[in-house]
């Protein structure tokens, strides 16, 4: 016998049932097949003893004394969305039916029964798939934490790399610019061998430049160093650079309340949506804003570019830009984050992420 299968024979029901024929003869039934059944006659006294967990299910008669099945069925599902739910009743109607659905109920059931399993498979059925949801909660849970540890390894590879390359090409690079301007300095007045090793040189500022550009793609030391709003500065000025767009960014002093991984977290987040305004939107203009207001880390990306379908993109059908999205908004949720984007097509996008400062204070700095 499986795990699964030694759970099912043992469910706890919590039935609410004010008529004592009825519920007698259900209680047998249910006892027959293994299941531990507690009995109360009310609404009223269900919700007083009810425990989520204490009991695996809760069997409800729509129809009682004092509050109904469906009022039963609104109070628990407050606290408790997921709990499995079923609602009995011997006047089926289509409106109450519809409410039940709507409420959230796992099964509506009509009265009498005519054999046993009309109530057990439902049960049986209701149970397993809370188990299901709680399961996938775990595991989504699981996968949230997973994907932050990948990112601290990732961004300490990176690190580590770009560290290097300064250390050792940057530094090699900056040697031979200094010899070269020593021998440029001696090369006679517009002599052949002045021109050409003026022409080195502008190779040489060409693919230190690279280098430079290469080690903050990669890792920016000055995120290390300085913090999040001084990144994110000069971020914006590669981005002018290569990009063309006209881009304007005003920050608050926030670095105290961030840990170097969030930061992390959010500076790539952020050269993700501008890169995709001006890649994917076209946006001639770009407003990036970083502060700290009601409570939160804030960053706002508006752009006046095309626009797009936020439905569409976040559900993954829109190729690396919804991939893009989609990444940022899972990045943020390891740390209470949310993504608000705010787009029409053609008419611009404004999209916000924040952290809760109270849960950016208690990121444990890994990197």
């Amino acid at each position: 016998m499986s795990t699964t299968d030694a759970k099912q024979l043992h469910i706890r029901v919590l039935l609410i049932e004010d008529d004592p024929e009825s519920a007698s003869s259900m209680i047998v039934m249910l006892r027959r097949r293994g299941m531990k059944v507690s009995h109360v006659l009310s609404g009223e006294e269900a919700v007083k003893v009810f425990d989520s967990s204490a009991f695996d299910v809760v069997v409800a008669d729509i129809r009682l004394g004092g509050m109904s099945g469906v009022d039963v069925l609104r109070e628990l599902r407050r606290d408790h969305p997921d709990f499995p739910i079923i609602l009995l009743t011997a006047f089926d109607t289509i409106k109450t039916a519809i409410e039940a659905v709507q409420l959230g109920a796992h099964d509506y059931i009509q009265k009498p029964l005519d054999k046993i399993d009309d109530l057990i498979e439902p049960i049986r059925r209701a149970v397993r798939h809370s188990e299901l949801i709680t399961e996938n909660a775990a595991l989504k849970d699981r996968l949230q934490r997973l994907a932050s540890e990948i990112l601290v390894t990732e961004e300490k590879e990176r690190h580590g790399l770009a560290c290097d390359f300064h250390d050792t090409v940057g530094q090699s690079l900056a040697y031979a610019k200094m010899k070269l301007e020593a021998a440029l300095a001696a090369a006679p007045e517009n002599s052949a061998s002045g021109g050409s090793l003026k022409e080195i040189r502008g190779i040489l500022d060409d693919v230190i430049q690279q280098v430079r550009t290469l080690i903050f793609n990669v890792s920016p030391p000055i995120l290390y160093d300085l913090g999040l709003e001084a990144a994110l500065d000069s971020l914006v000025v590669l981005a002018r650079k290569n990009d063309g767009a006209h881009i304007h960014y005003r920050t608050g002093d926030v670095s105290a309340l961030l840990s170097r991984e969030l930061s992390v977290v959010l500076f790539r987040a952020v050269r993700e949506l501008l890169n995709n305004a001006a890649k994917y939107a076209k946006a001639g203009n770009i407003t990036i804003e970083l502060a700290e207001r009601d409570g939160t880390v804030a960053i706002t990306v508006e752009d006046d570019g095309v626009g797009f379908d936020a439905e569409e993109v976040l559900a993954y059908k829109a190729d690396h830009f919804g991939y893009g999205l989609f990444s940022v908004r899972e990045r943020l949720k390891n740390y209470d984050g949310k993504m608000q984007i705010t787009t029409r097509k053609g008419g611009g996008t404004r999209i916000t992420l924040s952290v809760p400062v109270q849960k950016a204070k208690k990121v444990q700095d890994s990197l």
